[in-house]
């Protein structure tokens, strides 16, 4: 007897998990296409110097960290 493969998959295609890659994908084309250098100065620190898109790499591993931490706190409620 034949299995079907979507019920033996370990890692079943949801419309989450699609719309996640395309935002992955769209953001990391974005990243690479601004490799100019940028001064970047903080609210309350030093002005520094960088590639842009180390700087975007950067604010979106923090918005995705951020993200994670939100719903973790969210869901023990």
């Amino acid at each position: 007897m034949a299995k079907d493969p979507q019920q033996t998959s370990r890692f079943p295609i949801t419309p989450q998990l699609v719309a996640g890659v395309v935002l992955v994908v769209l953001a990391v084309i974005f990243i690479v296409e601004n490799g100019k250098r940028a001064s970047i100065l903080f609210i309350a620190g030093p002005r520094v110097h960088t590639y842009l898109w180390l700087a975007l790499l950067i604010a979106a591993a923090l918005g995705f960290v951020g993200g994670i931490l939100v719903a973790r706190r969210q869901a023990r409620k």
